[in-house]
């Protein structure tokens, strides 16, 4: 399987302008897009597996585990081709999860 890094050079940048990250430090920013980063890929996989054909199901599951970045790209510039809208919404999702997550802690810290 590809290496974390080589997976979610894709889309990192656009983690980074979605989730509005500019105004943290270097070192928290890239942790919590680590982190961030994995939980979209784990969604953004399940959302792409129920896509596509069992047929290119089977052909990602061959990218995932010995292809590049730019065979994924390829991969997903052509089968999914709704793929930025997909992340956008992945994105959205867990930046509003966040978002609840701290307000409820903020209202039972009160």
């Amino acid at each position: 399987m590809p290496s974390p890094t080589v997976q979610s050079n894709f889309i990192h940048d656009h983690i980074i302008q979605l989730l509005n990250l500019d105004y943290l430090p270097d070192s928290q920013k890239a942790q919590l897009l680590d982190q961030m980063t994995e939980l979209i890929q784990k969604k953004l996989l399940v959302r792409v597996f129920d896509l596509v054909s069992s047929e290119k199901q089977e052909e990602l599951k061959k990218i995932l585990e010995t292809g590049t970045d730019e065979d994924l790209q390829v991969f997903i510039r052509h089968d999914v081709p709704n793929f930025l809208d997909i992340l956008q919404e992945e994105v959205v999702a867990v930046k509003t999860g966040l978002m609840n997550f701290i307000q409820n802690k903020k209202g039972n810290s009160q």
